[in-house]
């Protein structure tokens, strides 16, 4: 029999765009899909859009909102499919994208996950820029999370196609994340997969510049859950391979972390900055023109970092002086 595929569709407050990522996941050709789509306690019109697409086939399940991670393995647990296709409120599948992942993993080993070619997008899927990475190759679980942590790179749940046998291997979302959550996840599954192919011709259309994204929060509880994935993603790349470059890898992504949460919550900064020390170092690139280049060069980043957000806020008072 035609393998199933189970497209699992975790939604909050997703009314602006939710009908469109259900209907492509309804139009996938080529492919014997099942929709699942959990709205987690929405309060816009989310849970009135989502129910109308029952008479499509669509599995519709209603939940107090618990978060993303909670939709999602409420999803999974109800899911029949032989392969897991996660699609988030706001991105949108290529029509093709199902069916080729599908055929190329019918045709590889046990245990393989399916990569795809992915570009952002803000209003229009149309006008999705796909930008070429390291990762879009054919690589070891070890190999595409060192990459990732050493060029800081991501790569959205969407974009994957995964056996289900290699689900249920990894374990569920951790409910008690909410930043990185898809990063801690995806690295267990990588961890248990037997490899990744790509699929280049196979696409995905991811959003960006939506308000409600977990991505863009510099929250408390964002800082603490992202220092938290990524403790446990290290701890999950350094049983897949203990060298030298998972041990730099390990110790830039805490450095990012740090980066990323110094002004806003030094303590959580400091934590991250102790275990990337612990490490011996890591090798992050600090994003910026050539005058913060230069002071991180200079004054070191911990105050090239102070500078730039003083002198940004320095910069907002007086245009909202002249405005």
């Amino acid at each position: 029999m035609t393998p199933l595929v189970s497209i699992l569709v975790p939604c909050y407050n997703a009314d602006r765009w939710v009908d469109a990522a259900i209907a492509s996941a309804l139009a996938q050709r080529g492919a014997r899909c099942e929709v699942i789509v959990v709205d987690d306690g929405s309060t816009d019109q989310t849970r009135d859009r989502v129910e109308r697409f029952r008479d499509r086939g669509v599995t519709v399940l209603q939940q107090k909102n618990r978060g993303a991670s909670a939709a999602r393995n409420v999803a999974l647990a109800q899911a029949r499919g032989d392969y897991i296709q996660y699609l988030d409120a706001d991105d949108v599948l290529d029509p093709d994208k199902v069916a080729r992942q599908l055929d190329r993993l019918q045709r590889e080993p046990a245990g393989v996950v399916a990569s795809a070619a992915w570009g952002r997008f803000v209003d229009d899927p149309a006008t999705a820029v796909f930008t070429h990475e390291a990762v879009w190759a054919d690589l070891t679980p070890a190999d595409f999370l060192v990459s990732c942590a050493l060029q800081e790179l991501m790569f959205p749940p969407v974009a994957w196609l995964i056996p289900r046998a290699v689900c249920e291997a990894a374990g569920p979302w951790d409910e008690a994340l909410s930043m990185n959550d898809d990063g801690e996840y995806m690295s267990r599954v990588l961890a248990a997969s037997t490899g990744i192919v790509f699929c280049e011709d196979a696409r995905v259309f991811y959003r960006t510049g939506n308000p409600l994204s977990y991505g863009s929060r510099t929250t408390r509880s964002a800082a603490e859950s992202e220092l938290r994935a990524w403790d446990r993603i290290v701890d999950t790349l350094r049983r897949l391979e203990d060298t030298p470059r998972v041990t730099t890898a390990s110790a830039t992504g805490y450095q990012r972390i740090a980066a990323r949460y110094l002004i806003d919550h030094p303590d959580v900064a400091e934590a991250a900055e102790t275990r990337e020390q612990s490490l011996g170092g890591g090798q992050y690139r600090f994003q910026g023109g050539a005058v913060f280049r230069a002071a991180v060069r200079v004054l070191g980043w911990k105050a090239a970092l102070r500078l730039r957000r003083a002198h940004g806020t320095l910069r907002g008072r007086r245009v909202a002086a002249q405005g």
